[in-house]
């Protein structure tokens, strides 16, 4: 075991031998001054056609409930009446005495 201890220390001693000094890897070279970014110009805006104006979401909910009011009222008039809903959740239809 002490063999084998020197023999570590001995190949030890051994890789460190007198070896010169790597040398110091020699200073950038100086870069050139970055020039600073310009824009490029940004090209005229194209004349486009006027886009058709979106129709408002209020003037369409208006025409929908518009619709189903009258629908209803269709119905009313035809003599049908619409269901009915019970506490427990069946649909009914009211029965007529």
């Amino acid at each position: 075991m002490k063999t084998l201890i020197a023999a570590v220390l001995l190949l030890g001693a051994a890789a460190c031998g007198e070896q010169p000094a790597p040398k110091p890897a020699p200073a950038p070279a100086p870069q050139a001054v970055p020039q600073p970014i310009t824009p490029a110009p940004a090209p005229a805006p194209q004349a486009k056609a006027p886009e058709a104006p979106k129709p408002d979401p209020n003037q369409e909910l208006a025409a929908r409930v518009k619709k189903a009011l009258e629908r209803e009222a269709k119905i009313q008039a035809a003599g049908a009446s619409p269901p009915e809903s019970t506490a427990f959740g069946r649909w009914t239809t009211r029965s007529r005495s």
